[in-house]
C-alpha cells in the first residue's frame, strides 16, 4: 500500500517488507485487550485465528482512543501515535477499513496528500475484499457503503485542493 510509505515510524527491511515494532504503550494496550478477552470461549475452528487478531484489536482500540482524545482537545500530539498504531494493525491483519481510518487520521493531521493516497488504497483494497468470519467481527462497527462513498468524495475534495471536512 502506497499510503503506508507516508508513515514515518514504520521501518522497511532490505526486501522492502514493513517491520512491525510495537511501542510500550501499544504492548500495554495489547496486554489489556488480551486480559479483556481471556474468559471468552471461542469455537475450536477459529481459536488460533482469534488469538492472532487480539493484538490487532488492541492496536485499533489504542488508535481510536488517541484520535478521540485528540478531537476532544485532550491530546494534541497523539495523531502520529494513532497513525502508527492503525498502520501496524493493517500490516498484521490487512482489513481495508483500516486504510480508510488511516486516511481520516492523516486528514486530521493536515497531511492531505497522504490522506488522499490512503483513500485510493482503501477503495482499491475494498473493491475485491471478501471478509472472513473474524473479519466480519472486526468491521461490524463500520458501514462499508458509507466509507466507500465517503472515501470517493474525499478524494474529489482533496484533488481539488479543498481540505475542508
Amino acid at each position: 500500500m502506497k499510503c503506508l510509505f507516508n508513515v514515518k515510524s514504520l521501518k522497511v527491511d532490505k526486501n522492502g517488507k514493513f517491520i512491525v515494532q510495537l511501542t510500550v504503550e501499544e504492548r500495554n494496550q495489547i496486554k489489556k485487550t488480551r486480559e479483556e478477552f481471556k474468559n471468552i470461549e471461542v469455537i475450536p475452528d477459529i481459536k488460533d485465528e482469534f488469538e492472532k487478531i487480539i493484538p490487532v484489536i488492541g492496536l485499533v482500540h489504542y488508535a481510536y482512543s488517541l484520535v478521540r482524545d485528540y478531537l476532544r482537545g485532550e491530546a494534541k500530539g497523539e495523531l502520529d501515535n494513532a497513525i502508527n498504531a492503525i498502520s501496524k494493525a493493517y500490516l498484521i491483519h490487512p482489513l481495508p477499513i483500516y486504510l480508510y481510518d488511516l486516511g481520516r487520521f492523516f486528514e486530521y493531521k493536515g497531511n492531505y496528500d497522504a490522506a488522499k493516497q490512503s483513500y485510493i488504497d482503501y477503495i482499491d483494497a475494498e473493491e475485491n475484499y471478501k471478509p472472513a468470519l473474524l473479519d466480519e467481527m472486526l468491521i461490524r462497527t463500520h458501514d462499508i457503503s458509507f466509507t466507500m462513498s465517503d472515501a470517493k468524495e474525499r478524494i474529489k475534495l482533496l484533488s481539488r485542493g479543498n481540505n475542508e471536512e
